[in-house]
């Protein structure tokens, strides 16, 4: 008798532990915007974590449409991190975790952008260039040092991108799109890049900082001094920081 109740015992332990064991991965998955949200940045060669993106404000979009204006002076402040993080957030940022949709529409939610931070002077980072992550609101890092005099000459001289405290590089993945929409999914992916770069230059705005949109450079150039993969292809340089109206 006493060995049958614990051999009973011992199978409802096993089937417990079980349970217990597919839980916990579910948990963590559904947890984890919330725990990854505004910790404290990590190490260089690790996954940077950005603070918690700003979803309220009180700058009007009527004031951000009135006041946007493209600047190619800067006086040299760094940026936050936070600022850095929330014009991240602006361009790519995820919206609504139960379906993926971000802040700029994607056609049929495909999501061809990549979104690369290239900090020169940014509060709490090394120079180097960054990856976004929207799923996590997290940097990657990519490549170390101060590229910004490569980036100029990679755009042909142009000053602001070598001013800037830093540069939110917008690149894109085409097949993404193009599998669904064949050749017309190009001009799709050039929309939401315009998309992307508007919501950013509307949120420098916002936080009291000048940028101005990059059309110009040598792409191979481009990909070379940043490190981004060569599988994507670069559609806007956006220079940005404290505006120097003298």
């Amino acid at each position: 008798m006493q060995v049958m109740v614990v051999r009973t015992l011992l199978a409802l332990v096993t089937v417990f532990a079980i349970v217990i064991m597919l839980a916990v991965p579910m948990a963590k998955s559904s947890e984890a915007f919330e725990k990854i949200e505004g910790q404290d940045v990590a190490g260089k060669d690790e996954t940077i974590l950005l603070p918690k993106p700003d979803r309220g404000g009180s700058f009007s979009l009527t004031a951000a449409l009135s006041g946007r204006r493209s600047c190619r002076k800067y006086t040299g402040k760094p940026l936050s991190l936070a600022d850095a993080g929330q014009l991240l957030w602006a361009s790519q940022g995820i919206t609504d975790f139960k379906r993926g949709y971000r802040t700029a529409p994607s056609a049929g939610a495909t999501y061809p952008l990549e979104m690369y931070l290239v900090a020169r002077r940014v509060e709490e980072l090394l120079p180097g260039v960054f990856r976004y992550q929207p799923e996590v609101h997290a940097l990657q890092p990519v490549k170390e040092g101060d590229l910004g005099k490569a980036l100029q000459d990679a755009s042909f001289g142009q000053g602001p991108v070598g001013r800037g405290a830093a540069v939110f590089v917008i690149a894109a993945v085409f097949t993404r799109t193009t599998k669904v929409y064949g050749e017309r999914g190009i001009k799709y992916v050039h929309l939401e890049a315009g998309h992307a770069a508007q919501n950013l230059c509307l949120m420098a705005t916002a936080l009291g900082l000048g940028s101005v949109v990059v059309g110009a450079f040598d792409d191979d150039a481009v990909l070379d001094v940043t490190g981004i993969p060569e599988t994507e292809d670069v559609l806007y340089l956006i220079p940005v920081g404290e505006c120097d109206h003298q």
